[in-house]
């Protein structure tokens, strides 16, 4: 059990019979016939829906659980791209070319097929690494930063990858 609505699902259902839990954006307006509490450690609005079993004690005793669990357990954040390149860096050349061979290879190459915020980044990057104009090194570096910040956008990407299972840099961490 590793996120936090499963977390708190469990916790509420040891106080009171629930059928789900949903947990929506602070400012999130409740509808007329949803049960909900706002959460003190985020402020987001959680929606509790009971059994049509569960008493007005079991339901105080489930809201007290929603309002006070810390949802901000477990959360995970962008790392520092500068980290995320150090660690790359540190990487044997045969972890390195197996990354490079994932990312750059195929067609499209996975790089190319990245949606998340730094995608016309990595576009360039890509396209850079291939100019025969450049020097091996301008190549490579242009590689580990495509590397690192296409792991930023897919913070699991190289946590254990199926092409080489010993690379575990990941692209978030622990808030």
């Amino acid at each position: 059990m590793s996120t936090r609505i499963e977390r708190l699902t469990t916790e509420i259902s040891k106080v009171a019979p629930i059928e789900g839990v949903a947990i929506f954006p602070t400012g999130t307006a409740s509808e007329e016939h949803w049960h909900t509490v706002t959460n003190f450690s985020t402020g987001e609005l959680v929606r509790i829906d009971y059994q049509l079993t569960a008493t007005a004690g079991e339901k105080s005793a489930g809201d007290n659980v929603a309002i006070n669990f810390d949802l901000t357990q477990g959360l995970r954040v962008p790392r520092v791209l500068y980290s995320i390149w150090q660690d790359i860096g540190a990487l044997t050349g045969a972890q390195k070319t197996a990354i490079a061979t994932d990312l750059f290879s195929g067609t499209p190459p996975k790089v190319s097929q990245d949606t998340g915020p730094n995608a016309p980044v990595l576009l360039t990057l890509s396209d850079l690494q291939k100019m025969a104009a450049l020097s091996t090194a301008d190549k490579q570096s242009a590689q580990r930063s495509a590397i690192s910040i296409f792991t930023l956008d897919n913070p699991t990407y190289l946590v254990h990858p199926p092409f080489d299972p010993t690379i575990n840099v990941p692209g978030d961490e622990l808030a």
